[in-house]
Formats: structure tokens, C-alpha cells, sequence
């Protein structure tokens, strides 16, 4: 603090008239999520006679980031017949970092499950097998990422193909 009292407010602080919003930076602070009623006691120290109380509203917001898909994976491209073929992807990114974890899903970019192409997805990892000839197709694959226990849905994508 500086000798004149006046700090750099933090980027997740706000004040808008009497209210002082914080967006929390990460999950911690989301059991103090609501708007709490705050007392601001002013005494002058040269002249202690003089007081002052104001209330005002301390309003803190869950931790909301923005999501950025990662680098989709490369193309497959599978021959019918042989030995299983995966490919992985790096984890999407959140901003700010608070803390929640993703879910990743995948279908077809029209919305079909990849039930019926021979296509899996394990943990980051896509794998791809088949001695099917009614596979033999190119399937241009949606990868679905979605924030976990957050109180609003927050989702993006990224596609790439494989090719059978």
C-alpha cells in the first residue's frame, strides 16, 4: 500500500457505485459466491471526533473462464485390416485457470455417435480398428470439450478426419 493509502485495485475487483464485485480467480472462492453486506468505518486520525460508516455491497461471482480449443489432432488415415491406429490431443485451455476440469466427448461434426465407425476415444486418445468393409469411409471427427461442475454449461470443439 502506498504511503497515501491508495492501492492498484486487482483485475477481478470492480466497483460500481456502492457495489464491489470480485470475480473469483479460482474454485476456492466459490463457496463465498452471493452478495454480502460489508461496513466501511471512516475515523480521521487527526481528528478522531469525526466518524463516518457506510454500507456497501461485496458481491462475488463464480470464476467464469473462456475456453480454447487445443491443436486438432493431425489426420488419420487407416487402412482396413491392420493393426489399431491412435492418435491423442492436448487438453483445451481455460482463462482465467480456475480449476475446473474438462469432459471430452466426440461424435461426427452432424451430431452422430461413433458407435457404428470403429472409432474410440479413451482418455485423449482416438483409436481406430476395423476388418469391416461397410467402414471404409472418411468421418470428419468433432471433439467436444466441457467444463465440469460449473453452474453455467461452458463448451468449444475442434474437428480433424479419419480417413478408413
Amino acid at each position: 500500500m502506498a504511503s497515501d493509502g491508495i492501492t492498484t485495485v486487482p483485475n477481478y475487483l470492480t466497483l460500481t457505485g456502492n457495489s464491489l464485485a470480485l470475480l473469483a480467480p479460482d474454485l476456492s472462492y466459490n463457496s463465498f459466491v452471493g452478495t454480502h453486506v460489508v461496513r466501511l468505518h471512516v475515523k480521521l486520525d487527526d481528528y478522531n471526533l469525526v466518524t463516518h460508516y457506510d454500507d456497501f455491497n461485496a458481491i462475488i461471482n463464480e470464476c467464469v473462464p473462456t475456453i480454447s480449443p487445443a491443436s486438432a489432432p493431425s489426420a488419420v488415415a487407416y487402412q482396413l485390416g491392420t493393426t489399431e491406429k491412435t492418435t491423442s490431443f492436448v487438453d483445451f485451455t481455460q482463462t482465467p485457470a480456475c480449476g475446473y476440469t474438462f469432459t471430452y466427448t466426440a461424435t461426427e461434426t452432424d451430431g452422430t455417435a461413433l458407435t457404428d465407425p470403429p472409432i474410440g476415444l479413451t482418455d485423449k486418445t482416438f483409436s481406430v480398428h476395423s476388418t469391416n468393409v461397410a467402414h471404409v469411409n472418411t468421418y470428419t471427427v468433432r471433439i467436444i470439450a466441457t467444463l465440469d461442475n460449473t453452474p453455467q454449461t461452458f463448451d468449444d470443439s475442434v474437428t480433424f478426419t479419419i480417413d478408413i
